[in-house]
């Protein structure tokens, strides 16, 4: 008999970029109440205001570690130094006891395809989408909001099968339990959703989108304050510098927009992770 390593039920979040990865350890407060997220007025959409019932914060950073990446290291999508990235993940891992935990990793980067794509149903057939170049992908698409005219918007994307494969090599040669790829993008739109709850409107992402330059802006520095806590002893500066200033004063909604690009991600990520 040769019994299985225990799975634990933590769900480890790992975000790679072309410059950084990024090892995240979230966890959901046992005690934090629901969440409610009240319709934000038509100028001010991508950023509502969310009220909360306790002081608690329903999700808790427990540790975050973020490493540069080097050009020969990971580019074009291609990991040309796999070793040296499995060093710094399982490095995390252990440090935390984490070995046996879930995995969830988020990957972006001009290797990935992704497009806006307005069809004419909500409901359309893989066939309906017009790009010669997905035969060659492993892809998915996400409905966002329907339009004026009558049409409807969809986010496409896809990822080479053999860049897909590197990665699944990599959580065999980590031992990683690995539980989902998905793109950075997403992960914002998953958490844009979470973070409205019931009162979420296709209509209102449609505005929030058009309010903005770039997907990271779609969450605010205030609502990760208000949804995700810090443990202030294992996340390094950088991070805290997202919840306080100096004089200890709470970041305005202008500070910090690489901070609050991962953390969303991070987030959005976890919350992705524990939905399967």
């Amino acid at each position: 008999m040769w019994p299985l390593p225990q799975l634990r039920t933590e769900l480890v979040t790992i975000v790679l970029t072309p410059k950084t990865l990024t090892c995240g350890w979230i966890q959901q407060q046992k005690n934090a109440r629901t969440f409610f997220a009240h319709t934000a007025q038509k100028q001010n959409l991508h950023t509502p205001h969310i009220h909360k019932k306790s002081a608690t914060q329903p999700y808790i950073l427990r540790a975050y570690e973020q490493t540069p990446l080097e050009q020969l290291q990971f580019a074009q999508g291609v990991l040309y130094n796999p070793t040296c990235i499995q060093k710094y993940i399982a490095s995390f891992l252990q440090e935390h006891k984490l070995e046996n935990a879930f995995i969830a990793l988020s990957v972006s980067g001009d290797h990935i395809l992704q497009r806006l794509i307005t069809l004419g149903s909500a409901m359309p057939t893989q066939e309906q989408f017009p790009l010669p170049e997905k035969k060659n992908l492993r892809w998915d698409y996400r409905y966002l909001y329907p339009n004026q005219d009558g049409t409807f918007t969809f986010y496409f994307y896809g990822l080479p099968q053999e860049l897909l494969l590197q990665y699944k090599l990599l959580a065999i040669a980590t031992s990683l339990n690995l539980i989902t790829i998905t793109p950075s993008w997403a992960t914002y739109l998953q958490l844009y959703k979470q973070l409205h709850g019931t009162t979420f409107s296709h209509s209102a992402l449609a505005e929030a989108m058009n309010n903005i330059e770039n997907i990271e802006q779609l969450i605010s520095p205030e609502q990760l304050h208000n949804y995700c806590s810090l443990t202030m002893n294992t996340v390094p500066a950088p991070l805290k510098s997202l919840y306080w200033q100096e004089n200890n004063q709470k970041l305005t909604t202008t500070d910090s927009a690489h901070e609050t690009a991962q953390l969303a991600c991070m987030l959005g990520l976890f919350i992705t992770g524990n939905r399967l």
